[in-house]
């Protein structure tokens, strides 16, 4: 008979263990009565082979514990939303005296403003925003930068911690980012000059990205089928509703630093509590260990009131502990990864170059900033909603196309939708800001698709690596987008019109990969990739 201590026995010293162990039970039936024979039938002792996701359906792939790892993770997105885009309602745009400036507009008035001695006595708002707080009224440079190094973080961050998600764990790559952006916020909120925001947001944005895109490999590992589309969609209708959310409490409470103090840094310090409500993925620890993963999976089990694994006997193709290491270097070495990974970064560059774009757009088209903001967030949300619903039907690639052609064409029409100089709410005001609503409803549907697809098409050994190293090339192009309106504005093309032609280069990338709908998930490198493990259990 095959007892516990053979059986750890095995787990340490691998296959010849495991192949004696079950030699001497052979001969322990041969040899037994009829009665132990009956006996040991009776026990349940009868051997099933089921693969990893078959397991992870016996312990609930969609139950209570994936429902409290989506609210929490749905926190986190809904906060994550003010980091990446509230610099807008932070560095509120400066208004001016309507007396000094008479009939002039904000952007000639500003003009006029900056050659007078002491700029700052005309700004009417410079004890709610940033820019009168710093004394940046007339400084556009730092503007730019401090909107952009939250991007800046990102993609530094996206390099680290996908790199400890894939090596360490999804669990403590997720729980030390968020704990940064959380600091990184505070930091923001108690800031006490420009470089102390500056650095408080870089931090903010190195944290926060990085966090939300590790969950995107926990949701799609930790739960099976239509839940785990829903559940990796849902947390981006959070994003959406934040932003909304975000536009009122901003309107409301327009001081800068009330609004990162009491309604960021501190929800955000207190969400790092929810850490203890997920595990590690169970199907990351078992690709480089099988006996660990039983134990999470068991801890699932109790969460969900379902029955425990036992684990009866072993045979050769369970696994020790593997010291198998991945890095960047293995998405470009492995032909498998190679035009995969090269063609989701540029796809993703493209949409959040799109994305973002729009935003840093908002007070050059359109209605003023906080109605501007408010279609374009209800659009967003009605995206994600609207994704939630179709993502387990429609296809991955066509939808992609589809989309950014869309958002393409349309940005390229705002060639032709030129505001006259006397218009407040005249027709052309109302196309502007439609368009850009379509083209955010679009860009954000295809964003949702997008990251299924990209955590459908990567391998699990590399799959945080692989969202790491393309949410950092799409942080590029976040990174850029204010860049690309100042210097459009600059020599007199809308910024639409700029970001149409950065559309086309996610287009272009897309066509080449290949379609993902209804294809199980991979867990190996192509190259690497062996018989598909199995392990020994009893229901």
């Amino acid at each position: 008979m095959i007892n516990n201590n053979q059986i750890q026995e095995a787990l340490i010293n691998g296959s010849d263990t495991v192949s004696q162990i079950n030699s001497e039970d052979d001969h322990s039936n041969q040899q037994g009565t009829s009665s132990n024979i009956h006996k040991r039938k009776s026990d349940a002792s009868f051997l099933q082979k089921i693969s990893f996701d078959e397991a992870l359906k016996q312990v609930g792939a969609e139950n209570w514990y994936q429902i409290r790892a989506f609210l929490y993770f749905s926190m986190q997105w809904f906060f994550a939303a003010w980091i990446l885009l509230g610099s807008q309602f932070i560095l509120f745009p400066a208004e001016f005296d309507s007396d000094f400036c008479g009939d002039l507009s904000n952007e000639d008035c500003q003009e006029k403003v900056c050659k007078q001695e002491d700029p700052l006595q005309y700004m009417t708002n410079k004890d709610t925003s940033m820019i009168g707080t710093f004394n940046l009224v007339c400084d556009n440079t730092k503007i730019s930068i401090i909107q952009s190094v939250p991007y800046l973080g990102s993609l530094i961050g996206f390099f680290l911690f996908s790199w400890i998600a894939d090596n360490k764990g999804r669990r403590i790559a997720l729980g030390i980012s968020w704990l940064l952006a959380s600091l990184g916020a505070l930091l923001l909120a108690l800031s006490w000059d420009y470089y102390s925001a500056t650095i408080g947001f870089f931090i903010a944005g190195f944290g926060v990205n990085p966090a939300i895109t590790v969950q995107l490999s926990l949701l799609s590992e930790h739960s099976i089928g239509k839940i785990r589309e829903y559940t990796t969609i849902g947390v981006q209708v959070f994003y959406g509703i934040g932003e909304c959310v975000m536009v009122g409490i901003a309107y409301a409470v327009p001081n800068w630093r009330h609004l990162t103090l009491y309604f960021l840094a501190i929800p955000m310090l207190l969400i790092n509590f929810g850490i203890f409500l997920v595990y590690e993925s169970p199907k990351f620890v078992y690709e480089r260990n099988t006996f660990d993963a039983f134990e999470i999976l068991n801890k699932i089990a109790v969460v969900n009131k379902k029955e425990s694994l036992k684990v009866n006997t072993l045979m050769s193709v369970i696994k020790e502990k593997s010291e198998n290491s991945f890095s960047v270097i293995h998405l470009f070495k492995y032909s498998s990864l190679r035009l995969k990974t090269i063609f989701s970064c540029l796809i993703f560059f493209s949409i959040q170059a799109v994305y973002y774009g729009v935003t840093f757009a908002m007070s050059k088209i359109g209605l003023d900033l906080y109605k501007n903001t408010i279609i374009i967030s209800s659009a967003e949300t009605l995206a994600y909603l609207t994704t939630d619903h179709f993502i387990p039907k429609i296809k991955r690639k066509w939808t992609t196309l589809i989309g950014l052609i869309i958002c393409c064409v349309l940005s390229l029409c705002y060639q032709f939708l030129k505001t006259p100089s006397d218009c407040d709410m005249c027709t052309m005001v109302i196309i502007q800001i439609v368009f850009a609503a379509i083209i955010r409803f679009s860009i954000c549907f295809v964003w949702t698709v997008v990251y299924m697809y990209m955590t459908e098409l990567f391998p699990t050994v590399v799959k945080s690596l692989a969202l790491g190293i393309i949410s950092a090339s799409g942080t590029i192009g976040s990174t850029a987008a204010p860049y690309i309106g100042n210097v459009s504005t600059a020599i007199g093309v809308s910024p639409m019109i700029s970001l149409g032609v950065l559309g086309l280069v996610g287009v272009a990338s897309t066509i080449p990969l290949k379609e993902t709908l209804g294809q199980p998930l991979q867990n190996q490198i192509e190259e690497l990739q062996s018989e598909e493990d199995k392990i020994i259990l009893i229901k």
